[in-house]
């Protein structure tokens, strides 16, 4: 069973999600309060965690780019703010996915599962077969090792956003809809929150 770290100070969102993600065959501990995530991890561990961005004792922005320099375990943010500079600045800190509240739950359950599934360390047959090497122009994607160059020099890029450039280098100079990004790179259609590939590209425009 995969355990998911919720941390969130409104009861009034923790609880009923906590149960949510009891119901959709998740493991979840429920903490209110910034200071409290990273000495849980370290001693208990997690496989997701779920950051709201305004903790008492700890900010989640602050908190994910702790997790994140210790831990590889997938990040999902959740804010009342949903501007795109927030995006920006969640995936800067290195969040995976970012979730605008007021938000479905069930919605957000099905984002837990598109993420943990995205991070699995195993990829599936069909994106391992997808991974191979692609070079457009000065740009270079070395699939076996989710590394990109740029000339001589690497961009640093997350796994999320290298699949992304993945996709569109494979089929550089077509055009590539929206809805077939959603489905084959982060796992779902536009029935979700689908601003996300937006920041997504703006952060990789930025690094290459």
């Amino acid at each position: 069973m995969k355990t998911v770290l919720l941390v969130e100070d409104d009861l009034a969102i923790r609880t009923p999600l906590s149960m949510y993600l009891e119901n959709a065959g998740y493991r979840t501990v429920g903490i209110g309060n910034g200071l409290e995530a990273l000495p849980f991890l370290r001693t208990n561990g997690a496989d997701l965690a779920i950051l709201d961005i305004n903790l008492p004792g700890k900010d989640g922005l602050t908190l994910c780019r702790e997790i994140r320099s210790e831990f590889p375990l997938p990040i999902i943010m959740l804010s009342a703010r949903g501007s795109e500079e927030d995006k920006l600045t969640a995936f800067g800190s290195g969040a995976d996915d970012y979730v605008p509240k007021p938000f479905s739950p069930r919605e957000l359950v099905a984002r837990v599962a598109t993420v943990l599934k995205r991070a699995a360390p195993k990829p599936s047959a069909a994106e391992s077969a997808a991974l191979t090497d692609v070079s457009v122009g000065p740009l270079r994607l070395e699939g076996a090792n989710y590394r990109a160059f740029v000339g001589d020099a690497e961009a640093k890029l997350t796994k999320t956003e290298f699949l992304l450039l993945h996709r569109l280098a494979r089929d550089a100079g077509k055009v590539v809809e929206r809805e077939t990004l959603m489905k084959e790179t982060f796992g779902y259609g536009n029935y979700l929150y689908d601003r996300t590939i937006d920041t997504h590209v703006k952060n990789l425009r930025k690094k290459i």
